[in-house]
């Protein structure tokens, strides 16, 4: 399984800003359901297929894993990831 994987630790009220050159898969994850994703395991998530670039996700308190994958459309994604501590 191919993807990006960027690791923030927020004290709360923060955002991750991704850009995208594809449309991707961009989910926030724990990580318990980071290793259950990684394991093909199910697991919870917030975010989703996002089409329109910059995508925001806000994160919450703790150490969290922000993970794109393109596995529906075939190639390679490239991302550039920033996170911002409000």
């Amino acid at each position: 399984m191919g993807f990006l994987d960027y690791e923030v630790t927020s004290t709360g009220g923060g955002v991750v800003i991704v850009d995208l050159d594809v449309q991707a898969n961009v989910i926030l994850l724990d990580e318990p359901n980071f290793m259950s994703y990684r394991s093909g395991m199910p697991f919870r998530y917030s975010g989703g297929l996002m089409r329109q670039t910059p995508v925001r996700l806000p994160v919450p308190a703790g150490h969290w894993h922000v993970v794109v994958d393109n596995q529906n459309g075939g190639g390679p994604v490239h991302a550039n990831f920033r996170f911002i501590e409000r």
